[in-house]
């Protein structure tokens, strides 16, 4: 079977509490070391987890989400306090809790025995979805204790589209609006408006794997560009691959940014079907999501990077799609999902993410006959695929035109894995043609691997791409492409740049690509420019905070080597620097190559998104010249490819 989550000490910095507004008050935990959640999505940058309180006139209060396990301890003593002035934990009325997940039940029940302390409080009222209602129910409900607490302890209201709203206090003078938001990814998610503080508590939606620094909870605070490439990363793991129910959920929500003049704000009304002139749009002050800072200056500034994010997606896949099919009993397999639709995303495909435990057999249908590509993905559950991967196994089998559709097979397992050899056996014999070999990860997948999986998506990328080229046209050679390039794609090819070897590590996880799109870019500090194409397997590592090392390549057949080496073809995950002579840096370990004409070691300080390029800004921290033979230079004949 799919293995468990190993159970590791999480390390969280604590939990602080902020004023957002009168009356509402975030709970923001932050964690700097990596936990689970910065694996799933490949991240390295920390975490939030963030609970909100909203303080009624009459002395009562609403809680919005619970932790996940880590946070528990210090949300507890933080919640004691900010409950404190306000009749205790036994002041809660209400708490609407928008994603509900195993992870969240331990927080649920230690805050039903704090507030129980009290001898006189009442049923706590829980407001949320019905699949979310499930999940409570299967973990509480799964002792005497807990089925205790359900029967006694909670009034549970299951959320319907056009529910009344949840009247605040006992006079019911102040309202919050409940909304279903659900999508593949999250079936159970709702949203949470309140009219008083035009604040959305958005749940999943505008979210960012972060951790704050020094007090830091707000883009008011730390910085709204700071944060960006968050909230972008987020996007791209999590609502990219279901672009068009996510849009959907989105647009339910009816926003627009707060004080925008009426017919003058167009955002996310261009998608959402919504025109200027409807006159019940949602103001918004304040986006509150679930993870990441609490979005206070910059509400308008993300609601039009959503609608630029959307629309890209849209469009590449109404140009070309590629469904990811997955089970996950663990989370592990789902991990490898999201690093594959990462993967294909980067290389600019539209992707549909396809949760086999809850999409519908017309839904699958649909996926595979409107995709030029797939990849599936399943746990190994009494040495067996789940009986829904069945089902979609069997669904692609029947498709006339296998050979012509590049494929791929995942999976995670605790000890045999046989469902992944199953499924990839089946499809060979169904005469399809795999775009990488199959990925077969024990428990829980490393930073090493769900690299080699994000470039096994570049790889299937690749290979659908080539079938739509032979498809559309043959291929031009690169002489014909030079006399048939315009003036300006002449002229950018004179434009030359230094033949660099550029290496990063992080944990377990090592890459390394040849760059000639490497420039020098201020004196103080020191720092350098790296283009670096999206569907570069090494695009992971260069995120802000990383460092990394340039090989500065001296002109002589050592190059030549170097450039036959780095130029191949390679299996997703494999070892790029096997067949060079290298030897770590001396400060940072990322690899060096040997014979260069100098190396550079730096840090990732900001990178910029330039089309089909990521354009990398890095502080120069140390270096030497360790030849005297001149820097090779790259030459081009045309500037519309490399």
């Amino acid at each position: 079977m799919e293995g468990p989550p190993k159970k590791t000490v999480a390390q969280v910095d604590g939990v602080e509490a902020h004023q957002v507004a009168p009356g509402l008050t975030v709970l923001m935990g932050s964690a700097h070391d990596r936990l689970r959640t910065n694996i799933e999505y490949a991240l390295n940058a920390g975490s939030t987890d963030n609970t909100y309180v909203v303080a009624g006139k009459d002395g009562t209060n609403v809680i919005i989400d619970v932790p996940t396990e880590p946070f528990l301890e210090a949300w507890l003593k933080e919640i004691e306090k900010v409950l404190a002035s306000r009749g205790g934990a036994g002041g809660v009325t209400d708490l609407v809790i928008t994603h509900m997940t195993p992870q969240r039940i331990p927080s649920l029940r230690a805050f039903l025995s704090l507030r129980a302390a009290d001898p006189d409080v009442a049923k706590l009222r829980v407001h949320l979805s019905n699949p979310g209602s499930r999940v409570l129910e299967a973990g509480v409900g799964c002792d005497e204790e807990g089925r205790a607490i359900l029967k006694y302890g909670l009034a549970v209201n299951v959320v319907k589209a056009g529910s009344a709203p949840l009247s605040i206090g006992s006079k019911g003078s102040e309202v919050l609006e409940l909304v279903l938001v659900p999508s593949p990814r999250w079936p159970d998610l709702l949203a949470v408006y309140s009219p008083v503080h035009r604040t959305l508590f958005s749940s999943k939606l505008f979210s960012a794997h972060v951790a704050m620094e020094d007090h830091e909870w707000s883009d008011a605070v730390g910085g709204h560009d700071a944060y960006t490439p968050h909230w972008r990363h987020f996007f791209e793991t999590t609502l990219a691959p279901i672009a068009r129910q996510a849009s959907d959920a989105v647009g339910k929500l009816g926003i627009e940014p707060a004080g925008a003049p009426k017919g003058v704000w167009g955002g996310l009304q261009v998608w959402m079907g919504i025109t200027p002139s409807v006159p019940d749009l949602r103001p918004c002050a304040v986006i509150a999501p679930i993870h990441g800072p609490v979005i206070k200056s910059g509400v308008a500034d993300i609601l039009a990077q959503y609608d630029q994010w959307f629309a890209q997606q849209l469009r590449a896949l109404d140009t070309c799609q590629v469904s990811v099919f997955y089970a996950s009993a663990y989370g592990n397999t789902l991990a490898i999902a999201q690093a594959i639709t990462h993967g294909l995303t980067r290389a600019g495909l539209g992707v549909r993410s396809v949760n086999l435990e809850f999409a519908t057999p017309d839904e699958i249908a649909d996926a595979v006959q409107s995709s030029q590509g797939f990849a599936i993905g399943s746990p190994t559950l009494q040495g067996h695929m789940p009986t829904q991967v069945q089902g979609a196994l069997g669904t692609l089998l029947q498709q006339p035109s296998a050979g012509l559709v590049p494929c791929g097979v995942f999976g995670s397992f605790g000890w045999s894995g046989e469902a992944v050899d199953e499924i990839a056996g089946k499809l060979r014999d169904g005469g399809y043609n795999f775009a990488f070999e199959p990925i077969r990860i024990k428990f829980t997948p490393t930073r090493e691997a769900l690299l080699a999986c994000e470039d096994a998506g570049v790889k299937l990328a690749t290979e659908v791409k080539k079938v739509q080229r032979r498809r559309e046209t043959s291929v031009v050679s690169d002489q014909s492409a030079a006399s048939t390039a315009s003036g300006a794609q002449l002229a950018m090819g004179r434009v030359v740049g230094p033949l660099c070897v550029v290496t990063a590590k992080d944990e377990d996880a090592t890459g390394a690509m040849l760059a000639s799109w490497v420039s020098q870019a201020g004196f103080n500090p020191p720092s350098l420019t790296i283009a670096v194409k999206k569907d570069r397997a090494l695009e992971p590592l260069l995120v802000p905070g990383n460092a990394l090392s340039v090989s500065v390549l001296a002109e002589g057949d050592n190059t030549k080597k170097t450039m036959r080496v780095l130029t191949k073809p390679f299996a997703p995950g494999a070892d790029r620097l096997a067949d060079l002579e290298t030897e770590p840096a001396p400060n940072n370990g990322c690899p060096v190559v040997k014979g260069a004409a100098s190396f550079l070691e730096c840090s990732v300080t900001n990178r910029m998104d330039a089309g089909d390029h990521y354009l990398v800004l890095a502080e120069v921290k140390s270096g030497d010249v360790t030849s005297a033979v001149p820097s090779s230079v790259h030459h081009r004949k045309v500037g519309n490819h490399y």
